[in-house]
C-alpha cells in the first residue's frame, strides 16, 4: 500500500477520534515517518491548540492498521523535525525545546509500546535539531543550526543509545550555515553544510562535506 495513503488514513482516523471531544488541534509542519525492514511504521507530527504545542505519535502495522496513538506533552513548547527507527524498533525524534532562555536541541526516544524511554536536551541555547542518523550500536547523531551571539554555526552532537552525551562539534564557514544532510558510514559521520553570505563581510563557502570520526574528530580539512 502506498505510504502516502497510509499517512492520510492515519490522519483521518485521528481527526475522527477528536470529533465531539471539543479538542481543536492544528498540525504544524511536516508529517514525519520512520520504518524498519519488517514494515513497522511510526508517524509523528507537531500539533497545537493555540496555547501549547505537543507531539502526536502513531504506530501502524505494515498493512496500515493503527496500533496506538499518543500525544506527548512536556509542559514546554516542543517541536520535532526528524525521525528515525533504531534496530530495536524504538522511535527517535529530534527537534527543539523552547524555554524562557531560548531554544535547545531536543532528542526523544520512544519505545515500541509508545512509552517514552528517555529525553535529552543540549546545553547550547538558540539551536534547533533538523537531521538525525543512528549507527550500528543504536548511538544517535543529531545535527542542526544555531543562531546566537551574531554567529550562525552548524552543530553536531552524538549520544549513546541510553541518551548520554558523547561529544559535540560546531562548524562556522562564515555567514549563515545550513545543514543539508547527515549520513553515517562505518562509524564515521558525513555532515553536509551550505554556507551563504549574511552581509557581514565574512567569507563564505557554498557547500562543504564534513567527515567526523566515531570519537568526534573532524577528519576532513
Amino acid at each position: 500500500m502506498n505510504a502516502r495513503i497510509l499517512l492520510v488514513g492515519a490522519l483521518l482516523a485521528w481527526a475522527r477520534a477528536l470529533e465531539g471531544t471539543g479538542a481543536c488541534q492544528t498540525v504544524q509542519g511536516d508529517v514525519l515517518t520512520a520504518h524498519d525492514s519488517g514494515g513497522s511504521i511510526f508517524m509523528a507530527y507537531n500539533v497545537s491548540n493555540g496555547e501549547a504545542n505537543a507531539v502526536r505519535m502513531i504506530r501502524m502495522t505494515s498493512a496500515g492498521a493503527i496500533l496506538w496513538s499518543r500525544e506527548l506533552k512536556s509542559g514546554f513548547q516542543d517541536g520535532v523535525f526528524s525521525a528515525v527507527m533504531d534496530s530495536r524498533r524504538n522511535l527517535l525524534l529530534a527537534g527543539e525545546r523552547r524555554e524562557p532562555g531560548g531554544r535547545r536541541f531536543l532528542l526523544l526516544k520512544i519505545r515500541p509500546d509508545g512509552e517514552k524511554a528517555w529525553e535529552a536536551t543540549d546545553s547550547r541555547h538558540d539551536c534547533t535539531a533538523l537531521r538525525m542518523v543512528v549507527d550500528d550500536f543504536d548511538a544517535v547523531a543529531v545535527a542542526g543550526i544555531c543562531r546566537a551571539d551574531g554567529l550562525h554555526p552548524a552543530r553536531l552532537i552524538k549520544f549513546t543509545a541510553d541518551g548520554s552525551l558523547l561529544w559535540a562539534q560546531e562548524y562556522d564557514g562564515g555567514g549563515r550555515n545550513y545543514v543539508r544532510s547527515l549520513n553515517g558510514f562505518r562509524g564515521d559521520l558525513a555532515l553536509t553544510v551550505e554556507t551563504v553570505a549574511d552581509g557581514s563581510g565574512r567569507p563564505s563557502d557554498t557547500i562543504k562535506v564534513l567527515v567526523y570520526s566515531p570519537s568526534g574528530q573532524r577528519v576532513t580539512p
